[in-house]
């Protein structure tokens, strides 16, 4: 469950660009935040995704156009966050699940973003260890002169059908 959610409207930068619509989900914890709420956030994420999703359908097939663009991110504020796979991965991508951590000191209270400051490699071994039934080979060639070598590539030799087609 949710504790609050925040709706902004950022009026379009110069005529003509699109209206952008940003919605905040937020869940304040009392006690470190775990795998659980950190999954039930996700959850409420695809929720409002598919929602917006049906919206925009049901308005195309009217023969609407959309004149805007939408963003949903979700929050999670909490005194401290478990170490985990799940938890260190997103902390270290800072993308559609942020990371907050409060102090209360004196009367004061303080907010401050939390992330583990890992390097890149270190969230490609995460990802690989989140992501540890899709078949990985670590390749020492590098296709690209932008990436590091090491880093995980896809199989090369698995079967057409088996293959996932994006």
């Amino acid at each position: 469950m949710l504790d609050f959610v925040s709706v902004h409207h950022h009026e379009p930068p110069a005529p003509g660009a699109p209206h952008l619509f940003a919605v905040n989900l937020w869940k304040c914890a009392s006690g470190p935040v775990k795998t659980e709420t950190v999954s039930a956030m996700s959850a409420s994420l695809l929720v409002v995704r598919t929602g917006y999703a049906q919206i925009l359908e049901q308005a195309e097939c009217r023969g609407r156009r959309r004149r805007h663009r939408f963003t949903v991110q979700g929050h999670i504020i909490g005194p401290s966050f478990e170490r985990n796979r799940l938890i260190d991965s997103l902390s270290v991508m800072k993308g559609e699940v942020v990371f907050w951590t409060f102090n209360q000191d004196n009367g004061r209270f303080t907010v401050e973003p939390y992330f583990i400051d890992e390097d890149v490699e270190h969230c490609a071994r995460l990802l690989e260890e989140v992501l540890d039934h899709l078949a990985w080979d670590k390749s020492s060639a590098s296709p690209d002169l932008n990436s590091e070598p090491g880093l995980l590539t896809p199989l090369e030799g698995m079967e057409e059908n088996s293959r996932v087609k994006i």
